[in-house]
């Protein structure tokens, strides 16, 4: 009877795992895969050792006699997925930090009906779908419906909406803003909830996008018969984004846009009071319109990929047509914007009108040109973009965790937010994609350490890969302080241990045990502030100033103060069960003007008991970061604890003085009647703005996004697995372990939604000079390109057993040896280096 002995009822096997066949002692035995190509066949014998390969599924094992007679078959089944591991961890624990980023940021996937129909996607916006999608791919199985969501509501003309939001009944600005030119139409979700699509009128990167989503989409699905059904929507994509007034330069024959950086939707300021204020608006008569180069190297490979989708459908003429069109759009992009080191920023259509940007735009290098080197562009030009991004990180502000900018160098006028999120913010999505562009053009070491240092990045924030980062960070003021003492205010003790107090003095909330005995009095320091705190043992069991409307409390406290300050620190923190605000406090100035601030918890205060350290929340829902440069204005300043419980704490929150020229006479803390406890613990004055620390994460963009180009770099680039076919029915193998210093290694690339995949174990030993790859996948073809050691060359190479030719290409320095396997199954190249 037959059997395989490593397998137990219903376990299933993976891809080049060692089984063996029992029971078949006679005749012959044949092994299949999942698409019923037989990969395996040996004469029968009491023990058949064999590796598993070829396509996922249910495998079957025929046992024939010695006439071909079907004697008996067993059934199992393989199975496996996306993962990537080797000598360094950091590989595996980077994939998984990516995974986690992705399905952290879109929760899994999000759904919306729309007309009766639900659509999945992963964010909203198409752009940002698109872009996730090239690492969810690897991990997801449902990618359809995020492009139909769109294709369904193709404007008649062929423009693509770039996203969908809920829709209120009140005006809202864009439903003023985007009325012109029809950027804007209502729908619902076919039961009465109102939803509206939007294209944001200044962008010009939707349709192109919409191409790529697609593809991508057929590549992961396999369904062919899908795809065919929205290559008519892609051509008219293509004809709206070549023709319209809103989208064509007809000067240039290129793509045009209003004036952002690369590929966001802000426009300088300059550009804004064209379109009153309205930041992401164009007025077709009056704006300035110029090329983007990643606007035009994102649809020359777009319609590549719509040329290639057409060929398989037999729409030859139209599939030619789009080849002609890229080449042509990039013979007139280089002859514009290449200036054979990068492409220019932006190439503006009216020279006359000249912008105040504070910066000599012609030497910017923006994001688009780490994305350019994986798109249609030769590789030279791509050699040159990676020595730009090189020399950039040799220069590079100390501070900055690399060169992956969103522009470089940052404007100085004109738009908001220097050294942050667009506006020199560094960013994981030019980091993949340079990461990705370095393996394919010879810089493989280059693009090793670059997915090495975003590990670092992803390990130091917890296992989350944050997608744009400061470029620069602030170095803190040389501040002068003056901690003001309220020893003569002060009306709580820090202590509660059931003991009589001095007239007009609380014990700590009244709760024995349950206090802040342990928290440090006299001169103390907390985030590098110091503050002077009453001690009570020498002032009368008075340690803080305690206000509220219930009994026992003051209502109101006066602190003389006579000097003058740029920013006031408070310690502070709230007790009991009441609500917002929790109290308020108001600068008096000796000309008698006066400037009143509410307290609020998670704003800028937080609960003494079981304190949240706001500060350390992800991004933390707008809580406790005060500008988009990722300064704090409160945090947890102190945490300890009491006889009854181990998290207590206190509050650290940095005022900024709106008129540090004035005097300040007095300040004036006022209880609230939300029935809270405010506590006033230290009060410091200081010369200089607030400063309590600054996050080196800049906020404004989707981790996802970014996750996914970093995913794209690791899987495709470093372990070289990329389908080259369709739901990789042809692929290519180009592990380059040797750029990451990596000797073993096993890695599979695995799309959830077909099953198509490709696994490799790769192990390089330098005593002996022996390279082992054995491989396997889905496809019938898979061409290998193995990467060489340094200085070393081939001597020879065995093949399943029998000795075989490899072919050297030379990638700039890198040496690849190749060759082209056709037959499915499990294989094994052994190559003899020296």
């Amino acid at each position: 009877m037959l059997s395989i002995t490593e397998l137990a009822h219903g376990q299933a096997a993976g891809p080049l795992d060692l089984l063996t066949i029992t029971g078949a002692a006679t005749g012959s035995i044949s092994v299949r895969d999942g698409k019923g190509r037989e990969y395996f066949r040996a004469a029968g014998s009491e023990s058949v050792r064999f590796k598993v390969g070829g396509a996922l599924g249910q495998h079957w094992v025929f046992h024939s006699d010695a006439k071909g007679v079907l004697l008996e078959t067993i059934m199992f089944t393989v199975t496996t997925k996306t993962a990537v591991t080797s000598d360094n961890p950091a590989h595996a624990r980077l994939l998984h930090s990516l995974w986690w980023t992705m399905v952290n940021c879109i929760g899994g996937a999000q759904r919306q009906r729309v007309d009766g129909k639900v659509y999945r996607h992963y964010v909203s916006w198409l752009r940002d779908h698109t872009h996730t999608l090239k690492g969810m791919k690897w991990f997801d199985n449902e990618h359809q419906s995020g492009f139909e969501l769109y294709a369904d509501h193709q404007r008649a003309d062929g423009m693509i909406w770039d996203k969908l939001d809920p829709f209120c009944d009140a005006q809202q600005w864009r439903d003023h803003t985007f009325r012109e030119g029809g950027f804007i139409q209502k729908v619902d979700d076919g039961y009465g909830l109102k939803l509206r699509f939007e294209r944001i009128p200044v962008e010009n990167d939707v349709e192109y996008l919409f191409i790529e989503c697609l593809y991508y989409t057929w590549k992961a699905t396999g369904d062919t018969a899908w795809m065919l059904r929205y290559l008519d929507h892609c051509l008219k994509a293509v004809a709206y984004a070549t023709t319209d007034p809103y989208r064509w330069s007809t000067k240039f024959n290129l793509l045009k846009r209003g004036y952002t950086i690369d590929t966001w939707d802000f426009k300088s300021h300059q550009d804004n009071a064209i379109t009153q204020g309205w930041d992401n608006c164009v007025d077709i008569e009056r704006t300035t319109f110029g090329v983007m180069h990643g606007d035009n190297t994102g649809m020359a490979t777009s319609l590549n990929y719509l040329a290639e989708m057409l060929a398989v459908a037999g729409r030859s003429q139209e599939s030619e047509k789009c080849r002609a069109l890229s080449q042509e759009l990039m013979k007139r992009l280089n002859t514009l914007a290449w200036n054979k080191e990068f492409f220019v920023h932006h190439v503006t259509e009216d020279t006359s009108f000249v912008r105040d940007l504070g910066v000599d735009e012609s030497r910017q290098v923006s994001l688009s040109n780490a994305y350019a080197l994986n798109r249609a562009i030769t590789h030279e030009q791509a050699v040159a973009i990676i020595q730009t991004y090189q020399r950039i990180r040799g220069e590079m502000p100390e501070t900055s965790p690399g060169e992956w900018y969103n522009i470089y160098p940052p404007f100085e006028k004109g738009f908001s937010n220097k050294w942050g999120y667009m506006n020199g913010g560094v960013c994981t999505i030019v980091a993949g994609e340079l990461a990705h562009g370095a393996f394919e053009h010879g810089h493989e070491a280059y693009g090793a350490d670059i997915l090495k240092r975003l590990d670092d990045l992803a390990q130091r924030h917890g296992g989350h890969l944050d997608v744009c980062f400061l470029g620069k960070m602030d170095v803190p003021p040389a501040a002068t302080f003056t901690p003001i003492s309220l020893a003569d205010v002060a009306n709580v003790d820090f202590v509660c241990d059931g003991e009589p107090r001095p007239a007009g003095v609380m014990a700590w909330q009244g709760e024995v045990g349950n206090d802040l005995a342990q928290f440090p009095v006299g001169n103390q320091h907390f985030f590098d502030v110091p503050f002077t705190i009453a001690d009570p043992a020498s002032n009368g069991r008075r340690a803080c100033l305690g206000l509220s409307t219930k009994p026992g409390y003051v209502t109101e406290a006066l602190l003389p103060v006579w000097q003058k300050a740029q920013s006031i620190y408070f310690l502070h923190t709230i007790g009991g069960r009441g609500g917002n605000p929790a109290g308020s406090f108001t600068v008096l100035y000796d000309d008698g003007s006066e400037q009143t601030t509410y307290i609020r918890n998670e704003v800028n205060c937080g609960h003494w008991f079981m304190p949240e350290d706001y500060g350390a929340k992800r991004k933390g829902n707008g809580h406790a970061v005060v500008d988009p440069r990722g300064f704090f204005d409160f945090d947890l300043a102190w945490r300890g604890a009491n006889k009854q419980f181990e998290n207590v704490g206190a509050f650290i929150y940095g005022f900024t003085n709106p008129h540090p020229e004035k005097l300040i006479r007095s300040i004036r803390f006022e209880a609230a009647r939300s029935g809270a406890n405010w506590f006033v613990l230290g009060l410091t004055l200081s010369d200089q703005a607030v400063f309590l620390k600054q996050t080196d994460v800049s906020f404004g963009i989707p981790d996802g996004w970014g996750a996914a180009a970093v995913v794209y770099a690791l899987v495709e680039g470093l372990a070289g697995m990329k389908d080259t076919g369709v739901a990789f029915d042809r692929a290519l193998l180009a592990p380059r372990w040797p750029a990451a210093g990596v000797k073993q290694a096993t890695a599979t690339a695995k799309y959830e939604a077909s099953g198509g995949y490709v696994t490799q174990n790769y192990h390089y030993d330098p005593s002996s000079g022996e390279l082992r790859l054995e491989f396997t996948g889905s496809a019938q073809t898979i061409d290998i390109e193995v990467l060489l050691p340094d200085n070393t060359t081939v001597l020879s190479a065995v093949l399943d057993g029998s000795p075989v030719s490899l072919l050297e290409k030379t990638v700039e320095k890198s040496r690849y040896a190749s060759t082209i396997v056709r037959q499915p199954g499990a294989h094994l190249l052994v190559m003899q280096l020296r």
